[in-house]
């Protein structure tokens, strides 16, 4: 068995919306990714508070929740610039969604893997 902390960035958990919709609603998207980037200041600036909310959330008692969290990384703005990257230097997420592709293939769940390029739009964090 192979732990995630042996491949750092490889499990992660994002948010991914239709293109059709993000076509359509580019103020509603940008205001997902701010809130979740107030959520993250909030979380840093009330950490109490914050741990309550989350552990309510997830079922967890705070003790539960905050021993938990402890593997996981919250990527802030300059985290989530930096995982996405660029056109002319592609963040962490291409390689990331390469890896899923290809595996979803390989166990039959989707008939051809997708172009990287067609399923990532990291212009709203940069904005």
């Amino acid at each position: 068995m192979l732990s995630s902390d042996k491949t750092p960035g490889l499990i992660v958990d994002s948010l991914g919306l239709r293109q059709d919709f993000v076509k359509n609603n580019p103020k509603l998207v940008q205001g997902i990714v701010n809130a979740w980037f107030d959520a993250l200041k909030y979380a840093k600036d009330h950490p109490d508070k914050a741990d309550k909310i989350m552990a309510k959330s997830m079922g967890q008692t705070v003790e539960e929740f905050k021993a938990e969290a402890t593997d996981v990384t919250f990527y802030d703005k300059a985290g989530n610039k930096k995982y996405f990257g660029t056109k002319d230097q592609p963040g962490q997420i291409y390689e990331v969604t390469n890896k899923a592709a290809q595996f979803w293939q390989k166990v039959k769940l989707i008939k051809k893997t997708p172009k990287t390029n067609d399923l990532i739009d990291g212009s709203f964090v940069n904005k």
